[in-house]
């Protein structure tokens, strides 16, 4: 499920043209909107450069919360915690995050490597590892039996 084109619009529409209104939009009245009114007095650049930082941020992690997933420690330079947290509670980010630790998107691999017995001789010990990058490849090969050094 995406976020309405609608909404992503006219937020950039408005960081084009005057950024701090932009953050307001998706902060509301905070550190982040006030930290965005002083650059955009100060210098105007760094002020659309923050407004873009927040509005990505916020629709990336709103579209991993959709997803189930994790969004991530807060990000340096947000102080929202509705931007940190991709429009989701509280309660819902530690659910998530949670069901990550425990292994809900971690998969497991196992791993080879030589060991030295008492005896001199070598053999593979196999140690179970967490991996996040998991493409099903290895798991078919070691289901139908040839993954097998």
């Amino acid at each position: 499920m995406r976020i309405p084109l609608f909404k992503r619009l006219v937020i950039t529409t408005f960081n084009i043209f005057f950024p701090p209104l932009a953050v307001l939009l998706i902060t509301g009245p905070n550190e982040d909107f006030v930290f965005n009114c002083v650059m955009f007095l100060l210098a105007v650049i760094p002020s659309h450069v923050h407004g873009f930082y927040i509005s990505l941020t916020y629709f990336n992690r709103k579209r991993k919360i959709r997803n189930g997933v994790y969004p991530g420690k807060p990000k340096s330079l947000i102080w929202s915690e509705r931007v940190n947290n991709g429009g989701a509670g509280w309660k819902e980010v530690e659910r998530l995050r949670r069901q990550q630790k425990e292994g809900g998107r971690l998969s497991r691999r196992i791993s080879r490597h030589k060991v030295t017995t008492n005896d001199g001789y070598k053999e593979y010990a196999v140690s179970p590892q967490l991996s996040r990058t998991d493409t099903g490849r290895s798991s078919r090969r070691r289901a139908n039996g040839r993954g097998q050094r």
